[in-house]
Formats: structure tokens, sequence, C-alpha cells
């Protein structure tokens, strides 16, 4: 099982919703030092102590973990007071210090230490344990992470099959070449059909793909492709359930550009429905910048869902991709 972490975005989670589209996590303690210069724990407790902060013993050793233990791949859950859950992501980035310019800081108060963090899963569920009330990061237990499983699985059964990837590490970060030379193992038996099944997942659910093809006559919104193979089936708002796949919800893209959009890499303006991107890739793929998507008047995306979309774009574009 990957390595799961517990970290709390702020007392009472106050700070999730700017770490959610932010797509960060955050500490803010020791606000204005480059929490990687110090060599040990002491030195971070003498740190707090001579600032004043109050936080000597479990405050040193948060920061000594999410400075040098935390890992890229790792599995992060959000928590909210003792009680709840608010968000579980994996982590993308190794420590941000206050002075990196990739680090999401909308205020440097509480956000001079971050680790950027894809956030898979943003519902909430109640769910009480002892380890909430530990210093705001914390190591969980398998014991620990199996319940919090069965409870999102019980509230939103939808999500299951997401949580196994990320808790897996199915979801991770790819290995540097050598150490997938070194780990690589012939499979048994004939894969194709399970190769078949991740393409059709990923294309998205076979009734949504195919309404979409119908609404927008089997060609790719972005770029015209019409190749059928290459195309799938993209919520403009988040997946929620069977009533996420409204037609006006989805966007039919290319499997590139569907990964562009999911990353908020790729925005549409929902006014003229003009195709931006995010400065980072505009070399690869500038080709598409000023696109109006393809479709005809009456069958357009819903535009609230557009512009709910393309204000996380527009806070996507203030950091690196």
């Amino acid at each position: 099982m990957n390595t799961v972490w517990k970290i709390a975005p702020g007392e009472r989670a106050w700070v999730w919703d700017e770490c959610r589209e932010g797509k960060c996590i955050t500490i803010n303690w020791l606000n204005d030092k480059n929490c990687a210069a110090f060599a040990t724990k002491d030195e971070i407790r003498r740190a707090l102590i001579k600032a004043k902060q109050g936080k000597g013993g479990g405050g040193a050793n948060s920061i000594w973990q999410f400075c040098r233990e935390i890992q890229q791949g790792n599995v992060v859950i959000a928590n909210e007071g003792l009680s709840r859950v608010v968000g579980i992501g994996l982590v993308r980035s190794g420590y941000l210090p206050p002075d990196d310019a990739r680090s999401p800081r909308k205020n440097l108060d509480y956000h001079c230490h971050a680790r950027l963090v894809d956030w898979f899963i943003d519902k909430p569920i109640d769910f009480s344990s002892r380890i909430f009330n530990q210093p705001t990061v914390q190591r969980v237990a398998p014991a620990i992470v199996s319940r919090i499983i069965k409870a999102y699985s019980r509230e939103y059964p939808e999500l299951r099959e997401t949580l196994e990837d990320l808790f897996k590490q199915r979801l991770g970060p790819a290995s540097d070449e050598s150490s997938v030379e070194s780990a690589y193992v012939a499979p048994d038996g004939d894969r194709r059909e399970t190769a078949w099944q991740q393409i059709k997942k990923r294309r998205g659910q076979p009734q949504f793909r195919d309404a979409l093809l119908r609404r927008y006559e089997r060609c790719c919104l972005v770029t015209g492709c019409e190749l059928v193979d290459v195309l799938e089936a993209a919520h403009i708002d988040p997946y929620r359930g069977e009533g996420s796949n409204h037609t006006g919800n989805g966007l039919l893209l290319r499997a590139d550009i569907h990964t562009l959009f999911d990353l908020d890499l790729l925005g549409i303006e929902p006014d003229s429905l003009r195709v931006e991107l995010h400065p980072d890739i505009a070399k690869e793929y500038g080709a598409v910048v000023g696109n109006t998507l393809c479709c005809v008047e009456n069958r357009r995306p819903l535009q609230e869902a557009l512009k709910r979309r393309y204000r996380l774009f527009q806070k996507r574009k203030e950091w690196p991709a």
C-alpha cells in the first residue's frame, strides 16, 4: 500500500477551499524560513521556540515530515477537526519553500510552505479518528486507511475504484527509467482484454460517450479530429454520479486534449467558447489557441458549467504546469 499522511489544511480546514483550487497542501509555521535548510528536528524546535510559536514538540515533527519525509506519489488525506475528511490526493512535488515561484502563495501567512497535490477526491465524509487530534502532519496506519475507504464507499460507491487506485499507488507518478527496468516482470497470461477495458474507462462511460458522439457529430470540439477511436468523453463539472452525465456537461475531446482539460491546462472561455492554454504548454499546443469549439449554436455545452471550470483554469494559470 502507498504511504499515507493526514494533513490538516488549517484549523477546522479553513484554507481547504484554497488548497483544493490551488492543487496544493500547505503549512504556515516558521513563515519566512526555508525549512529544507534545517538539518535536524531539534533545529526546527529551537527556531519555533525562538519565534515564540509554542509548537516545539509536535510542530517540529510536522514541519520535518512535511519537508523531509513526505514523498512525491504519497497519498495525503485532508482532515477537518476530529471527525471529518474533506479530501484525498496524491503529492505531485517536493517541498516548495516560501521563495519558490511554483508555490501557490495567495497569502504568505497561510501558504508559505507548500507541496503540489492532485486532489482526486474532494467530497467530505464524517469520520472520527484519534489521529486527527495529532499534530498537523501524521502518518496514517493501514487500518485507518481501510476504514476511510469503507466510509467513502458507503457514501459514494462510485468512488471506490478511485480510492483503491490511490492507496495502491496505481495513480502515482511515473518511475524513472532505471527503476522501471529493474522492477519489470513479464506478466502472466493475455492482458489485452484488461488493456481494452482501461481504454474504454478512459474514454468515458459508454452511454455518455455515445451521446456526446451524436451531439458533437463524432468530432473533437477543440482540434476537429474525427478519428473516433481516440475521442473521449470529458466532464466539465467533475463526475459526481449519474446526474453528471448530462450531455450539456460533456465535451468530446481527443485523448491528449482531454488530459490537458482535466489538468486545467486548457480552458474554454464560456461566452465565446474560445480555447486558451496555460503558458507552459503553448509551445507544444499553440495551434489550438484561439480555436472556438466546433459545435452548432443549439448544442453548446452548458454555460454555467463552463464558467465554473474556466475559473479553475484561470487560477491554474498562476502556477507552473
